[in-house]
């Protein structure tokens, strides 16, 4: 089944869809969602912001799906090396996914692997996080950046002041003049 990518659209996210890569998450064994369960609750309890909890769930069923569907449904701490790198060889050969979003998933399998190598390292003591020994192709530029004048963001800020929008132009200074990418300027928090 392959992955369908919205039409190219520089500068913007395009959609990517997971039709048919989580299509199997009832099958997946009971000890492996629980797994998920469990660090999805540690990422909140850490203070991982809501978007990054609902990547790494979202990254971590497509892996305990292919799992279940190629690997037997073993339980995450049994999976081999070698079928992790099949893994990774699959996302990017049969659902031709970019550099990019394989690198994203073999990050969150990573944070999981760390959760269980520091947290739960009583009942897996033999269990190591193999995924930094696994190469992926080098990551990509999907995007280009669009990146403003100084004189554009001046223009802007007028705009919106005139327009009584203080609120956004208070936002959009912030962000354009600390560096900060969207969604880093909504987590910030005011304090004194």
């Amino acid at each position: 089944m392959k992955i369908e990518r919205g039409e190219q659209n520089l500068g913007k996210r395009t959609t990517i869809y997971n039709d048919g890569l989580t299509e199997n998450w009832d099958e997946v064994s009971v000890e492996n969602k629980s797994l998920l369960s469990d660090f999805i609750s540690y990422c909140r309890s850490t203070n991982h912001s809501p978007q990054t909890c609902y990547q790494y769930e979202q990254q971590l069923k497509i892996y305990l799906c292919y799992i279940q569907k190629h690997f037997n449904n073993k339980h995450f701490t049994e999976v081999r090396k070698k079928e992790l790198d099949i893994f990774f060889g699959s996302l990017q050969n049969e659902f031709n996914m970019s550099p990019n979003r394989v690198s994203s998933i073999k990050s969150a399998i990573s944070s999981m692997s760390n959760y269980i190598v520091d947290i739960l390292d009583d009942e897996y003591p033999n269990f190591k996080n193999s995924t930094s020994s696994i190469k992926l192709a080098t990551k990509q530029n999907i995007r280009e950046k669009t990146v403003l004048s100084d004189e554009q963001i001046e223009d802007l800020l007028t705009k919106l002041v005139e327009n009584k929008k203080y609120q956004i132009a208070c936002f959009f200074a912030f962000i354009a003049y600390s560096g900060s990418r969207k969604a880093e300027g909504l987590q910030a928090r005011v304090s004194d």
